[in-house]
């Protein structure tokens, strides 16, 4: 797991190791939205469904588990790759924060 991981820079390993997640911080609530949606799409298409939530109006977690297994499978490495290729407006304050995030 740790090799996957390591290919993942952007998603954080939970603290006890069954879930990986991502946080961003949009443009505004309307670049939100739009990643909030492809988010669902990529999910949907992989019959994959994240944990999602958006907050501040802009600010959004994508939370991936496999819950039937209790913890992390490739599925979730699958869908954080799609999430990863997802174009994002970002908040200039989360790039100055967070440039790993391109």
């Amino acid at each position: 797991m740790e090799d996957m991981i390591a290919q993942f820079p952007r998603w954080k390993l939970s603290y006890d190791r069954k879930s990986i997640s991502r946080s961003i911080v949009a443009k505004d609530f309307v670049e939100a939205i739009k990643f909030f949606n492809q988010v669902v799409e990529a999910a949907e298409a992989q019959n994959h469904h994240p944990d999602l939530h958006l907050t501040q109006y802009r600010c959004v977690k994508v939370v991936l588990s496999t819950h039937a297994v209790h913890g992390l499978s490739v599925h979730d490495f699958e869908l954080a790759s799609k999430i990863d290729k997802i174009d994002v407006k970002y908040s200039p304050k989360c790039l100055q924060e967070n440039p790993y995030v391109l």
